[in-house]
């Protein structure tokens, strides 16, 4: 739904750093608004049109910056707001102008900001309507978030960090949520919900002091902010950076000791319903106490110790529809402002019932139904409230001086504490992973900031006795920190790729992600990050693997024996087969750059998969609206269909796969020579009858190929080199299968080829695998797939 009146422009302005200074009056204190998560908000006027300037700042006073970090949350948000542009919700701002300068990064909005909530709340001209009006366009944009995402992987969008100082109030007081520096989700961006690793949890007072569920977040951690916020609004209560170096309680700790003194008190329990709401909002002509009432339960509900008993979004704007105020006064508190989705509900029903349903909220009168880590939370819970309604009892007795105000604060916080320390790890006990709908494969592994300087003195400025070789995008070195071998990858702008500005940083932030998440960390043959370096254009990542050579240098020296051939394409088969394995509700994930020279091997020929420039699906979105034309794959591996559809399939690496094969086992390459002597076809002039990049891999193949039903004298049904055919294990009908394999693979329409499922099951049907399973490592590879690797049994 399009903002009412508002006209997307299909562009969005460029702007220097130096421009923004200038529309903000050097971004003076007269147009200051206040400050966000990662920076600051400015009023500036942008064509005659009031905009906001947001400016993201890489010193934080509260929350650590590391280098990268805002330009990932600009280009996120960018992306975000771009998938918006003709569909957005009332409360989410348009995006008309941003700024990418060096470091500096600014986004500006079509906003005709008041203040933001944070200012707004303690003010008494902020009246009961303006609050009412405010929280229920913020539900019903977070209710709109929260619906699955009508494409694969069908994912809500989780905000992360809503906050009252993230939503600006504009002239009319309808709330605009202005940052998305943590979203996560939907079908667009990156599911950065069980990445380890990540720094910033949220915004301070506002995230789910449940530790069972820090760390993954859900719809439900929305919620529990989304509370604090309508908390904020009823009490004229925020969580201010004075509190915080106070320690003072956060105000959904205030309001918990507020519930619990109540209960204790017998005759006020009795006598009077419970209801938070400043006694100055309460002299407002239109409020009514049983909206008080209503208000606080709904916010004491949204801001329960457990997730499973908070409301969905959808239940918080019902619940809001039924206040007195709303019912009477609709067009006062926008009702007709609400974006209404129950057509939305109808047509991504399943969807919704997979992943938010219409539940939350109610009751529970007992936890025998969980679990582990979350039954044994709830229980310190309980404890905590019992011992806290005693010292709330106790305090009343006692002189002020010996209590301070906020000591259920700091019990709350000990409890709190030594409940997660009890948990091994601080982690998720093993029964509760499936409750939470959490990945349990991997380990958590430390990541590193390096420096540029770090890295040259990793590689010993880059010699070129370090220099393994090239990757797509750059280079690729030995390097050793103290006494450890590592290798170090560096992104650079090649001559034979197009590469836009922010193109290799998207690529790093996809790789950060992809590596740090529980499915891949455990897997033998992905690389294993150690650490990164984002220092302006100089990017890299060191990997925790000691480096023999690429497979590709490897074949370029004839090095390597018919046994670890057949290991290489067992393992990466394998690992291919891993990645286009079904975990729904995600797509498969798709390498689509697989080459010879991205697979890195160790000192026991184990291969590792290195490069992920181009990886998709998983967690990592498709984004297939951002096709090009100049990034189709890696010279010599990019299928030939792919210029007719423009689409990645499993399929496409399956091609790639099949090309690894003839490398391998005929020992050729595609090389810069073969390149630049026009041995492949121009992209654009490609057909199906002309196939892109098959002159050397795809005719010659089929040039000297005839399958042994159709083999005449002098003509080859294995392409198997010579020179390999006399090494331990070779038998000539695998030669013949291998061969078979790789023609089937790499076939020209997509439809005949075979899946990584059957292409690893011929693997495995290879005399030489039955007969030298141990050479092979056959058992620790099935071990592999017994665990993280479930796909390659």
């Amino acid at each position: 739904m399009v903002k009412k009146g508002a006209i997307p422009s299909p562009f969005i302005r460029k702007y220097q750093f130096e421009e923004l200074r200038s529309l903000t009056n050097g971004f003076g204190e007269d147009n200051y608004i206040g400050e966000f998560q990662f920076g600051r908000a400015y009023r500036a006027v942008h064509e005659d049109t009031p905009v906001v300037v947001k400016i993201w700042e890489d010193k934080g006073t509260n929350y650590e910056v590391l280098p990268g970090d805002n330009a990932r949350r600009y280009c996120v948000e960018f992306d975000l707001l771009r998938c918006f542009r003709y569909e957005a919700h009332p409360s989410m701002v348009r995006l008309v102008a941003s700024c990418w300068d060096q470091e500096k990064v600014a986004h500006v909005y079509e906003l005709d900001a008041l203040d933001t909530l944070y200012n707004l709340i303690t003010e008494d001209s902020f009246s009961w309507s303006h609050r009412i009006k405010a929280a229920l366009g913020l539900a019903n944009f977070l209710e709109y978030m929260h619906i699955p995402a009508p494409d694969q992987p069908h994912l809500p969008f989780l905000i992360c960090n809503l906050d009252a100082a993230h939503v600006m109030i504009d002239r009319d007081y309808n709330p605009t949520v202005y940052d998305y520096s943590m979203i996560s989700g939907g079908s667009s961006l990156i599911d950065r919900r069980y990445i380890l690793n990540q720094h910033v949890k949220g915004c301070h007072g506002y995230i789910d002091p449940n530790p069972a569920y820090q760390g993954s977040w859900s719809e439900k951690s929305d919620v529990f902010a989304y509370g604090v916020v309508l908390l904020g609004l009823m009490s004229k209560r925020v969580y201010s950076e004075h509190d915080r170096l106070k320690c003072s309680p956060f105000v959904y700790e205030w309001a918990w000791a507020q519930h619990n003194a109540w209960k204790s008190d017998s005759l006020g329990f009795l006598s009077s319903k419970f209801s938070l709401v400043h006694k100055r909002l309460q002299a407002d002509p239109i409020f009514e106490c049983s909206d008080g009432v209503k208000l606080t339960k709904l916010a004491m509900q949204c801001v329960d110790f457990d997730p499973q008993k908070r409301p969905t979004m959808r239940r918080v704007v019902n619940s809001l529809k039924k206040l007195h105020i709303v019912e009477y006064n609709g067009e006062l508190v926008g009702i007709d402002r609400l974006v209404h989705l129950e057509n939305i509900y109808d047509k991504r029903a399943d969807p919704y019932d997979v992943y938010a349903g219409d539940g939350g909220g109610e009751s529970v009168d007992d936890d025998d139904h969980l679990s582990g880590c979350q039954g044994f939370l709830l229980k310190k819970a309980e404890l905590t409230q019992i011992v806290g309604h005693a010292i709330d009892r106790f305090r009343a007795f006692l002189p002020q001086k010996i209590f301070v105000p906020c000591i259920d604060h700091y019990f709350s916080r000990w409890m709190i504490s030594a409940v997660y320390q009890e948990i091994p790890g601080g982690q998720i006990a093993d029964g509760d992973e499936e409750l939470h709908n959490a990945p349990s494969s991997g380990k958590h592994v430390d990541v590193h900031v390096y420096s540029h300087a770090d890295l040259r003195l990793f590689t010993s400025d880059f010699c070129e006795e370090n220099l393994i070789g090239m990757f797509q995008f750059g280079r690729v070195y030995r390097g050793k920190i103290a006494e450890q071998e590592v290798t170090v990858k560096i992104w650079e702008v090649p001559k034979k790729y197009i590469v836009y500005k922010g193109d290799n940083q998207r690529r790093l932030w996809n790789e950060l992600s992809l590596l740090q998440h529980p499915d891949f960390i455990a897997h033998p043959n992905l690389a294993k990050l150690m650490g990164y370096c984002y220092e302006g254009e100089h990017l890299g990542v060191v990997y925790n693997l000691k480096p023999l050579d690429t497979a590709k240098n490897l074949i370029e020296k004839d090095a390597l024996a018919w046994l670890q051939i057949i290991k290489i394409l067992l393992r990466v088969g394998c690992l291919l087969k891993f990645l286009h394995h079904d975990k729904p509700p995600y797509l498969p994930c798709l390498v689509c750059n697989i080459d010879v020279a991205h697979i890195m091997l160790d000192e026991d020929y184990n291969p590792v998969l290195y490069d992920f420039s181009m990886f998709r699906g998983g967690i990592i979105p498709d984004r297939s609206d951002e096709r090009t034309v100049y990034l189709h794959g890696g010279y010599g591996y990019t299928d030939p269909e792919y210029a007719h559809s423009g689409i990645w399939t499993e399929a496409k690496d399956v091609y790639a796969f099949g090309t690894v094969i003839l490398n391998l086992i005929a020992k050729k390459l595609y090389t810069d020579e073969d390149k630049l002597s026009g041995t492949e076809i121009p992209f654009l002039d490609y057909t199906l009858d002309n196939p892109l990049e098959s002159k050397f891999f795809g005719d010659w193949a089929r040039g000297v190929y005839r399958p042994r039903w159709d083999c005449p004298e002098g003509s080859a049904c294995s392409l198997v080199h010579g020179t390999l055919e006399d090494g331990p294990g070779f038998y000539p009908e695998d030669g013949a299968n291998l061969t078979d394999l790789a023609m089937n693979c790499i076939e020209s329409y997509s439809s005949p080829r075979p899946t990584m499922e059957e292409a690893v099951e011929r693997l495995f049907g290879l005399c030489v695998v039955q007969d030298h399973a141990e050479a092979l490592g056959l058992k620790q590879m099935l071990q592999c797939s017994q665990t993280s690797c479930s796909g390659c049994s």
